[in-house]
């Protein structure tokens, strides 16, 4: 269907098994990545396991002459957005930071498909632009607000999307808002990389579980059966088919712009998850309880009802297949060697 899709941060966790999807789709990719939470050698492993023609920019999105050349050497169809910083605690640490990056970074990419008549793009969200004041489960017509510049810095760039979308008649918007990510390619080949950076959940059991250190639950007396955080999980190849399912749909259909949540539409609490881990690789991990983390929700998870009745999307994968894939990445790592990801 496409000739060339281009994806910025598509050596990154999500963009790289997004990337193994729109293999079927596209003739052409075009990955943009800087490098700075993904690794080359990614690169190479979705060479061997993806079945397209992958081009490779080291580049950053906020960069506007490498973006200019890339689009000038490329006939783009449509941009998939994944690149951007994503950790919660270190947005609060270095809020300018994100700010700059997300946002400045995604005004610069909007600012060069505008002038190489680049109209469709899907923007990689995240849940966490929902007021805590919602109900739950959440829907795409909730409130909306931040309780950390990681957040607000999303819910900028969705506002920048749909502005755009307001002026340009011809620009069609995406927006999927994801909720947790888990699990890995079942290969075992590529994965959610476990450097000390990333505070992502499933990397902090795995650091855990490597070192034989208790896994850090944060807070204990949340509003749950437990006392531990709800979230709604997902397996990160059901959220790569909702953005080929959306890409289908934007190309099919006259659109301004559509919000749709990822998730299952179940919640899980942290305790939960780590005694799904236990279970389904049958192994041990010990934890201790910590203070709760600034800028964490209590509760959140999806109501997934509008993306199953417009896409059709139907999530593959459960909670057990997210733990088992995850261990069998990390199985799969090189322990002779610093590869991480």
């Amino acid at each position: 269907m496409f000739n060339n899709i281009l994806v910025t941060g598509g050596l990154g966790y999500i963009g790289s098994h997004f990337v193994i999807e729109c293999s079927k789709l596209s003739k052409s990719i075009t990955i943009v990545d800087n490098l700075s939470n993904s690794s080359l050698n990614t690169f190479t492993k979705l060479k061997k396991i993806s079945s397209g023609n992958l081009n490779f920019y080291q580049a950053d999105i906020g960069d506007y002459t490498s973006l200019h050349n890339i689009f000038s050497q490329h006939e783009v169809d449509a941009v998939i957005h994944f690149a951007a910083l994503k950790s919660i605690p270190d947005s609060i640490k270095y809020p300018e930071k994100y700010l700059a990056n997300n946002v400045t970074g995604s005004e610069t990419l909007i600012s060069v498909m505008r002038q190489f008549n680049v109209n469709k793009i899907i923007f990689s969200s995240s849940a966490s632009v929902y007021s805590a004041d919602n109900e739950f489960p959440v829907k795409e017509t909730a409130s909306l607000d931040f309780t950390n510049p990681y957040s607000e810095s999303k819910l900028i760039v969705e506002n920048l999307l749909i502005k755009e979308s307001n002026q340009n008649l011809n620009f069609s918007v995406g927006i999927l808002r994801y909720f947790n990510p888990l699990g890995n390619h079942p290969s075992g080949v590529i994965g959610e990389q476990l450097t000390g950076e990333n505070t992502n959940i499933m990397p902090m059991i795995m650091k855990s579980f490597l070192s034989n250190t208790p896994f850090k639950i944060f807070g204990n007396s949340y509003p749950s059966d437990d006392g531990t955080a709800i979230r709604d999980y997902i397996h990160v190849l059901d959220l790569v088919s909702a953005h080929s399912l959306l890409l289908k749909y934007m190309f099919l259909k006259k659109t301004k712009y559509l919000v749709f949540n990822v998730g299952l539409g179940r919640g899980v609490s942290v305790k939960q998850l780590l005694d799904c881990f236990k279970s389904t690789n049958r192994t041990k991990l010990n934890y201790v309880y910590a203070e709760p983390r600034p800028g964490d929700l209590p509760i959140c998870y999806a109501e997934s009802e509008k993306i199953k009745t417009v896409l059709g999307w139907r999530p593959l994968y459960n909670l057990d297949d997210m733990c088992a894939h995850s261990f069998k990445y990390m199985k799969n790592m090189d322990k002779n060697s610093n590869e991480l990801y």
